[in-house]
């Protein structure tokens, strides 16, 4: 049975996955739920921007949707065109690359140069250009949690080379409460995964401005649901109240987690042929899917092998 017909939905509600690149046209923005921890973040991002900061740091747990965010702020017309027309905004997701990647990155992307095989100072040369031409120059610098020592001095000799270019850091922690977050400011005890990377640990301390994109509370759950399935085609009333409550604590109030578990919970329902999906039948799933054992809470860090279980039915 295709569980978007039995439940009149144009398209899957919830998705699985996030795209690398996003839709640059003036409605792209109108299935992206910004409210509010996102809608406050996206605000503070705007001002690290327009104030004319040149380095800012957001740091939130794995699986809040912090990617998704800072690609739909990148790529929208409906938030690029709140920037300076002399501000050009890039995003990279820098997570296991070299500097030497970086670098190729900074000069084909930014300098639209391929030709030269010293990497390094055709980058800065392109930071140069491109802040001489435009103005100001923003660097949205994705997954710097998983970046090795040479791309965060990489990243930091290129932030001290040019006073028109502003840096984004943006960093997950394996907490849902945000408690390494902590840590990443505090420089009497820095976080254990940085003691190695002192090039970050001496940005992140360097940072103007601290974005913390907090796991959701469960109002912004529930309204996350409305928005996601009225813009689907479907009925805000789909699932039941107790059933978002259960998914949200399921999930620590992290919004991948809340898409999966949602996603199979819709499968499931339109099975069974249920006019609403009820929370029983969530602890269920999760249960026959792995995610869960009894009353304990959705294991982020073992899910991802489940990620495609909805879509393919």
């Amino acid at each position: 049975m295709n569980y978007l017909k039995y439940w009149k939905l144009q398209r899957s509600p919830f998705p699985m996955g996030q795209p690398a690149v996003l839709s640059t046209s003036a409605d792209s923005s109108s299935t992206f739920f910004d409210e509010g921890t996102i809608q406050e973040a996206i605000a503070r991002i705007h001002f690290l921007i327009q104030s004319q900061r040149s380095l800012g740091a957001i740091v939130g747990p794995s699986g809040v949707g912090m990617s998704r965010l800072l690609q739909q702020f990148c790529y929208s017309t409906a938030y690029a065109t709140k920037l300076s027309s002399n501000c050009r905004i890039h995003y990279v997701s820098v997570g296991g690359w070299s500097a030497d990647r970086f670098y190729r990155w900074v000069s084909s992307t930014i300098g639209h140069r391929t030709d030269s095989s010293d990497h390094y100072q055709t980058a800065i040369d392109s930071i140069a250009g491109s802040t001489a031409m435009s103005g100001r120059l923003v660097l949205v610098v994705d997954g710097c949690d998983a970046a090795s020592e040479h791309l965060c001095v990489a990243l930091d000799e290129l932030q001290s080379r040019s006073t028109r270019l502003t840096t984004l850091l943006a960093l997950s922690s394996a907490s849902p409460q945000n408690g390494l977050a902590t840590e990443f400011f505090n420089e009497e005890s820095p976080s254990s995964s940085f003691k190695n990377r002192r090039a970050l640990a001496k940005m992140l301390q360097q940072s103007q401005l601290r974005i913390d994109l907090p796991a959701w509370g469960l109002g912004q759950t529930a309204d996350y649901f409305s928005m996601m399935l009225e813009s689907a085609g479907g009925r805000s009333a789909i699932f039941e109240a107790q059933a978002i409550t259960r998914i949200h604590e399921l999930a620590n109030g992290l919004v991948k987690p809340m898409n999966q578990i949602a996603d199979l919970s819709l499968v499931a329902a339109a099975a069974r042929k249920f006019v609403r999906v009820p929370s029983e039948l969530i602890d269920q799933i999760c249960e026959e899917v792995g995610l869960v054992s009894g009353s304990s809470r959705f294991s982020w860090a073992e899910s991802s092998q489940f990620g495609a279980a909805a879509s393919s039915k």
